[in-house]
């Protein structure tokens, strides 16, 4: 990937090197593959390098944030009214277009993308180095500048009501209790002292006024304007942002159809994420209030023939990687002899050697083989997929990732099975040993000391997964001691690190190891607590 302003005046000479190494490369896919290197020649071969132009767009959008400040404390600029802001913000859009900060901003975040963004799918993009401020400075909306409001707790008259006579004026007097009289010293009754028999005194509260002061406005009548901080002033401030909407579109009515054809069998974006063209990116230039970044890829194609042990076979080679590409798809008869043998050995009980012989001459056979022993048959088919492109079909791909793991199970069969024994055993004495024995009741005993009965049911799972992985993987391991005897070494010698699949056995292992492990539970004394709660839910009678 490049940054210019124009084009080299002649193409890199590895764009015209693309048939000769489609012809080697071909040539090793081949190689025991069912033939040797030496048989694959090149032909009769055109290359011709294209320039295929596009262009990523840039469109500038505002985002304006809003917040509202007390008094007058403006930042930026001030304006008068929202639609200037508004009108500013756009308009500063054109001035952003031909920053060159914004520019380079963008090109930062295309050089971090895997294809330096050509091809990039549509994307919004923040942008750090486009921010602006504005102020409009108003009276307070809700004082409407005047600083403070009416008080609404006495009504703008700066008293209320007093509580305790509740407007009277008096209340009931507190040494008669309002009876108007009171124990004479010689005994009998006499007026009140305090009331003079009138049983009501004067409010202590209000002083007799039937109102006080408010202590809201402190008997002012007006209350500051908290919303401006009593200064009759709001500032409105507007934080504007800008992000860009980008989008990159091929500019397809400049390249010829042959070409499109190619280019759309390649993938637009992985002509440049996986380097099958070298990109230009050109210098950005403003058309219609939009920022456009000019990019040509640089693609070479072939027209060639290859000889493959005698015969022809045309062929379309594109990009740097020589992908082959309109092939007819060769491998499919030349590894069929070894499909067939994987197929035959699926049906055995016993294994021949013969076949297992006749199926690893291939090396996509023995790849499948071997990398069945560690990975996922998707895997393996990606590999494969990815290994010998056009020239093998996805129906013959998938043969023989299939036909290899089904063999793989017929030739292990037996070890299998043992396996599964052998593993059932296991869990089984691991159970018993669990349940029948004290190794639970210590456990128990130590985890409710410990605060953590409630998790022994989980310890009892425990044992079961231990159970159930001890017999899953000594099916593998058997399978995979006996493959390691069977397979021939051509095969050994690509095997990757793992163990081949369990088969339908280690599906069956799940079930057998979960009814092992519920028996011995229902015979053990004292029976697990959640034991007897399934037994309850059964209605089945228990001791």
């Amino acid at each position: 990937m490049a940054d210019s302003t124009e084009l080299p005046d002649q193409p890199d000479e590895r764009h015209f090197e693309i048939a000769q190494n489609a012809a080697e490369r071909l040539a090793r896919q081949l190689d025991g593959n069912g033939l040797k290197a030496e048989q694959v020649r090149l032909g009769r071969h055109e290359t011709l390098v294209h320039e295929l132009p596009g262009q990523m767009i840039v469109a500038l959008k505002p985002d304006i944030a809003t917040a509202e400040l007390k008094g007058k404390t403006p930042r930026g600029e001030v304006l008068r009214t929202r639609d200037e802001v508004m009108a500013r913000a756009e308009g500063d859009v054109e001035g952003y277009l031909a920053d060159a900060n914004v520019h380079a901003e963008l090109q930062q975040e295309m050089d971090r993308d895997a294809g330096r963004g050509f091809g990039k799918p549509d994307y919004r993009q923040a942008l750090q180095c486009a921010r602006n401020e504005f102020s409009i400075v108003d009276k307070c909306s809700r004082c409407n500048g005047e600083t403070t409001l009416d008080c609404n707790q006495c009504g703008h008259t700066g008293h209320v009501p007093c509580p305790q006579c509740n407007t009277v004026g008096t209340v009931q007097c507190p040494i008669c209790y309002g009876t108007g009289q009171q124990d004479a010293p010689g005994g009998g009754k006499m007026d009140c002292k305090r009331c003079f028999g009138k049983r009501l005194v004067t409010c202590p509260n209000c002083q007799g006024q039937r109102q006080m002061r408010c202590l809201n406005c402190n008997g002012l009548g007006q209350v500051n304007c908290v919303d401006c901080g009593r200064s009759g002033y709001a500032t409105h401030l507007f934080q504007v942002s800008y992000h860009a909407e980008c989008g990159f579109q091929l500019e397809r009515q400049f390249i010829p159809q042959e070409v499109q054809e190619v280019v759309d069998a390649l993938g637009v974006r992985n002509i440049a994420t996986e380097g099958h063209a070298e990109i230009f990116r050109m210098n950005p230039q403003i058309e219609n209030n939009r920022i456009v970044f000019p990019f040509t890829a640089v693609l070479p194609t072939a027209r060639a023939d290859f000889q493959v042990a005698g015969k022809t076979y045309p062929a379309t080679v594109a990009g740097l990687h020589s992908r082959l590409l309109e092939i007819e798809p060769m491998m499919d008869k030349l590894i069929k002899p070894g499909i067939n043998a994987l197929f035959k050995l699926s049906k055995g009980p016993m294994a021949s050697e013969a076949l297992i012989d006749a199926a690893c001459r291939y090396k996509v056979i023995r790849f499948a083989l071997s990398g069945l022993m560690g990975h996922s048959k998707r895997q393996i088919y990606a590999r494969i997929t990815k290994e010998y492109p056009a020239i093998l079909t996805e129906k013959y791909a998938k043969a023989t990732v299939q036909y290899s793991e089904v063999a793989m199970l017929a030739i292990a069969a037996a070890p299998r099975k043992r396996g599964f024994i052998i593993g059932a055993v296991i869990a089984g004495a691991l159970d018993a040993g669990w349940y029948l024995g004290p190794l639970r009741a210590q456990a128990v005993a130590a985890m409710t000391a410990a605060g953590k009965a409630a998790q022994v049911p989980a310890a009892d799972g425990a044992v079961w997964l231990a159970g159930f992985l001890a017999t899953f993987f000594t099916i593998k391991v058997l399978a995979g001691r006996a493959l390691k005897d069977l397979l021939p070494e051509n095969v050994k010698n690509e095997q990757k690190q793992g163990l081949p699949p369990a088969g339908a056995l280690g599906y069956w292992a799940l079930p057998l190891t979960a009814a092992v492990w519920l028996a011995l539970a229902f015979f053990a004394h004292p029976h697990p607590g959640w034991i007897d709660m399934i037994l309850d839910k059964l209605h089945i009678h228990h001791g």
